[in-house]
């Protein structure tokens, strides 16, 4: 995996912070400790202030004829799919998002994907869909110009994730 910047402190233990983390049945996928901290802290602060969070992972692919780096256009992609989330939000209960994102290159060479963890208040809004909608189209607007089929299948639920997300209910059994 290819990383910027300073050196990324990982661990292979099974547990950090008290909470188990998937490092492979032989350790063989390390994970970066800022980034299990962000998870964590992000996890620990919804679950306190909302009595339900929806909890979804997307994955990001990169366009396939792009020399774009997703790892550049991140930050803008989520500003615009925040304001874009937040404009079409007209319920009762107030639209708290947060999320933290790791890109990745599996392969020298190879296109780089992002996995994005997204919290957002259970109470206003139920399911990931309308979540992965405002994500299409904020990538449309930052990859589409020049990248043949636009953002077409780009965006996809992780398979761990349920369906659309998962409800964190701390009021359920």
């Amino acid at each position: 995996m290819k990383h910027y910047g300073a050196t990324m402190k990982t661990t292979t233990a099974s547990t950090y912070r008290g909470y188990p983390i998937n490092t492979g049945s032989k350790n063989e996928f390390p994970c970066n400790e800022l980034t299990l901290d962000q998870i964590i802290d992000r996890q620990e602060y919804m679950t306190r202030k909302h009595s339900k969070v929806l909890f979804t992972r997307l994955d990001i692919r990169s366009p396939g004829d792009s020399a774009t780096s997703l790892r550049e256009k991140m930050p803008r992609i989520m500003e615009t799919f925040g304001r874009r989330l937040k404009a079409g939000h007209n319920g009762k209960n107030r639209l708290e998002l947060h999320h933290v994102w790791a890109a990745e290159q599996t392969e020298a060479g190879g296109k780089e994907h992002v996995h994005l963890a997204l919290w957002a208040n259970g109470n206003a809004i139920q399911n990931g869909y309308s979540l992965k909608s405002a994500l299409e189209s904020a990538l449309e607007r930052h990859l589409g110009a020049g990248n043949k089929g636009g953002s077409k299948g780009l965006v996809e639920f992780c398979g761990s994730n349920g369906r659309a997300g998962i409800m964190l209910d701390r009021n359920a059994p």
